[in-house]
């Protein structure tokens, strides 16, 4: 006697169904992996600044932001906000940086260019007598007092008035030397008989070589983080799916 075993199954509705697992799951999945993409990424660019930048300042390093992706939308992105409370948004001061090329101006050069102070030049470079923070540069309150003691103001009710120049006596004074003159160009200090040089002024911007590598290290970390955060991010939809 023959004994015969026979297995059935509605091999059809099993592929309706996986079509309708994958139709439905995929789009889920590739969006858990971008944005956990997008995060490393965020991450890698960080590191990145501050490998090739001397002592960054949390401006840029929390200048990142990263727009998520949504089923219905599967793109996530990665930029610097273009928005600052105050002062300059990173991205814009950053451009050279990535780009190469020539920096944009400042707002203190603007000022100053604006008042006539800087003669025919557009920009200011740290003299030997500048002060410098942690960070290499000029501190802002130094640039503003400056602004307001040679009367770079836009705003004239920032400058300084006989009061606040009273109270002040003691902190150092400023004042700008024209191009043409015996004395360098620039912003001088004046402290008892002594003076120092602080900003230089110079006609042309200054030139930056391409040190911040941007798109290659986003390129780079999607690559090798993408592949693997959708393995798992589809391994988990399929388990949980319905």
């Amino acid at each position: 006697m023959a004994f015969t075993l026979r297995i059935d199954h509605d091999f059809d509705k099993l592929q309706r169904r996986l079509k309708q697992i994958h139709r439905k799951e995929i789009p889920f999945a590739t969006s858990v992996a971008l944005n956990r993409t997008a995060q490393k990424v965020k991450q890698a660019e960080i590191a990145e600044m501050k490998r090739v930048f001397d002592r960054p300042t949390r401006w840029p390093l929390q200048g990142l932001h990263v727009v998520d992706a949504s089923k219905e939308n599967l793109e996530a992105s990665v930029h610097f906000k273009d928005f600052a409370g105050k002062g300059v948004p990173a991205g814009r001061y950053l451009h050279a940086q990535v780009y190469g090329g020539p920096r944009r101006q400042k707002s203190s050069e603007k000022q100053l260019q604006a008042a006539g102070t800087m003669g025919n030049a557009g920009y200011w470079v740290p003299g030997p007598g500048a002060p410098l923070d942690a960070h290499g540069n000029v501190p802002g309150s130094v640039i503003n007092r400056i602004l307001s003691q040679v009367k770079a103001r836009q705003d004239p009710s920032q400058n300084e008035t006989a009061r606040s120049r009273k109270r002040n006596k003691r902190a150092p004074r400023y004042f700008a030397i024209g191009p043409g003159q015996r004395l360098t160009a620039g912003i001088w200090e004046r402290q008892g008989k002594q003076i120092k040089l602080v900003l230089i002024f110079v006609p042309r911007a200054p030139q930056y070589d391409k040190r911040f590598d941007f798109y290659g290290v986003a390129n780079r970390t999607m690559k090798k983080v993408f592949p693997k955060e959708f393995s798992r991010a589809f391994k988990s939809a399929i388990k949980t799916a319905r």
